[in-house]
């Protein structure tokens, strides 16, 4: 964090004996002594930082700043600034650690020294992380990073990128992080930087992991394994490449991976204590899932390893996997774990820890039905809190870009005179382009023609619907209505009068809940509200309905009528799964990529009858409508129990 104290002072000797030559006559050591009392004041400093007495470190590093002050030497002030800024970044709050940074950043500003503007920049943004002041710590960081490119400091490029890539990841932005590793590792060279270039392998199969593209994830595992050289790192990424095993139900090949590096003996080392519960946790999750019997008692191993350090993240990992564990055994212990794990996720404020936990909660409660209302809160509040933090970074970028100095701009004019000389260049294969692009014309009139009567096709059917829903409340509702209300005012002569009237006010509810079934839909940004809404109107105390991811999904690239497709198809599931199903516990994971969105359905009913092979009435909509929006519908009994289907259709 600081400069090497040795090679500092040697530096600070010699330009100090430059500059007091003309007075050496009159004060042969006075520059000999300042020298040696700086040297003893920061040594001291340091000693007590070792010993963490912040205190009285900070009184002696003080005395050394009046010190150098009086004497006016800026370049030993600055450094003695920089060592208080690091004293002040033990402490809380750390307002003082900020205003120091400042004085440091305004004195290297004037003086046009970058490459400490670029280390005060990393520096602001380190400790405005550790402050939990995200936006400030991200634009701090993406200055520094832009800083050290202009330098050409490939070492440094790569350094705070991978801090960039950190909290990038942490924030869910997972498209800039993965940019922003690529873009670091081009300024490494493997050879000479072997860990950090590692570690940015490594954090981009973490963003593909967490991103759920699981395959990519392995890529780049393998790719840092490839050229990891200590055995711990080897260690590291094959467990991470089991958590990936793991998270693809390929619980067996996890095992085996696991297997291979669970006995090491460098994990018995005390140092290694955290990298060791890691494994064995995952190791026994792996267990778990196979039905070892055993898998509880290595579980446990690694929670007390975990409680030693007692770190609430991994302390949380262990909670998760133990309720998973024992919930696949019906035990009332996964509760009780799941409460553990969300109380855990609490203390470092992770939501989408939080979210996990809660939906171990739901799944395992009597009552779930508060804590599925939380987790909904949590998960809109997530949402939006993601949203406006990916604006917040694109507001970053434009201000940083929108502030560069007088070089980028010249650089930049360069760039556009380049430009106008490749201009020219174009035009000599523009006749060849124009023949292209008339090839493309064709083939695009003939998609736009195909997709105009396949969007006319499903309007048509939305406007059918439609209309009978109108005409069903119109009509047929409204009919019922009025000779119910004349059935009401008429006196009770008999039971039969009063079991009619019985009958036509049920009938009427059932008229009115088809109008509404089969209404208009709300296909704007609205879209995600409207279906959450309701699928949570079918959650009851005889059915659980959980609902995950709907609103991290791009709506708004899908068009209307793939909109009222998947809205139309899972009202159908709902619907089928309240008359037939006989489910308590329903889930819909909606996922998606670049080209696919996929919604995942399940429950825990009666299933399909494997003796009947051909569909109807509500299923039977469901793959006519998917198939008309160019998707394909899966329909597949659980393993254990009840319903799995999955809907997929192009984005």
């Amino acid at each position: 964090m600081t400069t090497p104290k040795a090679i500092y002072f040697f530096i600070l000797i010699i330009i100090l004996g430059t500059v007091s030559c003309n007075n050496q006559k009159d004060h042969p050591s006075e520059n000999d002594t300042f020298l040696n009392q700086i040297d003893s004041l920061y040594d001291s400093v340091e000693q007590l930082k070792e010993k963490k007495l912040i205190d009285m470190a900070l009184s002696k590093n003080n005395t050394a700043l009046q010190l150098a002050k009086s004497k006016n030497v800026p370049e030993i002030y600055q450094n003695l600034l920089r060592q208080r800024i690091v004293l002040l970044g033990r402490k809380r709050p750390l307002d003082s650690t900020f205003h120091y940074s400042d004085i440091l950043l305004n004195d290297y500003t004037r003086a046009k020294d970058t490459a400490n503007i670029a280390y005060i920049k990393y520096l602001k943004g380190f400790y405005f992380k550790k402050d939990n002041q995200i936006d400030s710590a991200i634009g701090n960081y993406y200055q520094a990073v832009q800083l050290y490119k202009h330098l050409n400091d490939s070492l440094n490029v790569a350094k705070r990128s991978l801090d960039l890539v950190k909290i990038l990841n942490d924030k869910a932005n997972y498209q800039v992080a993965e940019k922003t590793a690529i873009d670091g590792l081009k300024y490494l060279n493997k050879k000479t930087a072997n860990k950090l270039y590692i570690n940015l392998k490594n954090h981009l199969a973490i963003i593909s992991k967490n991103k759920g593209q699981y395959k990519e994830a392995l890529y780049w595992y393998n790719r840092a394994l490839s050229i990891a050289k200590d055995s711990l790192s080897v260690i590291s990424i094959k467990n991470n490449m089991a958590v990936v095993y793991l998270k693809q139900e390929h619980y067996t090949k996890a095992f085996n991976a696991l297997s291979s590096i669970v006995y090491d003996t460098l994990l018995r080392n005390p140092k290694n204590i955290t990298l060791n519960a890691r494994v064995i946790d995952n190791w026994a999750f792996a267990k778990s899932k196979l039905g070892h019997i055993d898998a509880e008692k290595y579980l446990l191993e690694a929670l007390e390893l975990r409680k030693q350090k007692n770190v609430p993240e991994n302390l949380n990992a262990s909670y998760i996997h133990l309720a998973e564990h024992y919930a696949d055994k019906n035990n009332r212990m996964a509760f009780k774990m799941a409460q553990k794990a969300y109380e855990t996720a609490k203390t470092y404020q992770n939501v989408d820890d939080q979210l996990l936990a809660l939906s171990m909660i739901i799944a395992t409660s009597e009552t779930p039905r508060q804590y599925a209302l939380k987790y909904h809160r949590l998960s809109d509040s997530l949402h939006k809190a993601r949203e406006q933090a990916n604006i917040s970074y694109a507001k970053i970028i434009y201000d940083t870009e929108r502030n560069r100095n007088e070089n980028a701009l010249l650089k930049s004019n360069a760039q556009l005179n380049a430009l106008e000389i490749s201009k020219v260049k174009t035009r000599n294969i523009a006749l060849g382009l124009i023949l292209i692009i008339v090839i493309g014309a064709v083939i695009w009139r003939y998609h736009l023609i195909k997709n105009k009567h396949q969007r006319e096709k499903e309007l048509a059917t939305y406007e059918t619907e439609r209309l009978i829903s109108k005409r069903v409340h119109d009509e047929v509702a409204n009919d019922v209505f009025h000779t119910l209300t004349s059935l009401q005012n008429e006196p009770k002569v008999s039971p039969v009068l009063e079991q009619l009237e019985n009958q036509l006010d049920k009938l009427y509810h059932k008229t009115r809940d088809i109008s509404k079934e089969y209404g208009d839909i709300d296909t704007g940004t609205n879209f995600a509200v409207g279906l959450k809404d309701m699928l949570a109107s079918y959650h009851s105390e005889h059915a659980n309905v959980i609902i995950r991811n709907i609103d991290t999904i791009p709506w708004r690239r899908l068009n209307h009528s793939k909109k009222v497709a998947i809205y139309r198809c899972v009202q159908e599931l709902m619907v089928n799964m309240k008359k037939h199903s006989q489910a308590t516990l329903v889930a819909l994971m909606f996922e998606s990529d670049p080209n696919l969105l996929t919604v995942k359905y399940s429950d825990n009913g009666i299933g399909l009858d494997p003796s009947i092979t051909s569909r109807a009435g509500g299923l039977k909509n469901v793959e006519n409508r998917i198939e008309a929006a160019n998707g394909t519908v899966t329909f597949a009994n659980s393993p254990t129990q009840g319903l799995v289907i999955i809907i997929e259709i192009p984005i």
